[in-house]
């Protein structure tokens, strides 16, 4: 089996589980998870995306919140959003920005989150 190992300051070296290993905690406690895209302008820089409608597909969930960035400020909405479902979830969000970034995250000890992608529909609204 190829597999990723990590280290810590400590000096102890972790294994990464897959999903056929069964393994959805760490010594019973939750495991903590996040990642996050860049600063998508979907192809139109020049436009403002005002009002997106957001949808997500996923396997499993497992509690995965996510919090939308707009226009790159480095500062995350302060509104959380849960995707509540297994197979495709929407969702219109109040955010607009000529770039928006995604952040998805989530902490569980139940079967691991299974992320398979996300499309976004904009308003758009052209400043020249």
């Amino acid at each position: 089996k190829e597999r990723i190992y990590f280290g810590s300051d400590t000096g102890y070296v972790y294994k990464q589980s897959m999903y056929v290993d069964g393994v959805n905690g760490d010594d019973g406690n939750e495991i903590d998870y996040f990642f996050e895209t860049n600063a998508l302008d979907f192809g139109a820089a020049q436009i403002v995306k005002v009002s997106p409608s957001l949808y997500f597909y996923t396997k499993n969930a497992s509690n995965m919140k996510y919090i939308v960035d707009g226009n790159n400020s480095g500062e995350f909405d302060i509104y959380r959003w849960l995707i509540e479902t297994n197979k495709v979830f929407q969702r219109d969000i109040s955010v607009s920005g000529y770039r928006l970034t995604f952040r998805f995250y989530g902490k569980d000890q139940n079967d691991p989150m299974e992320f398979e992608g996300m499309v976004v529909e904009t308003n758009g609204k052209e400043n020249i």
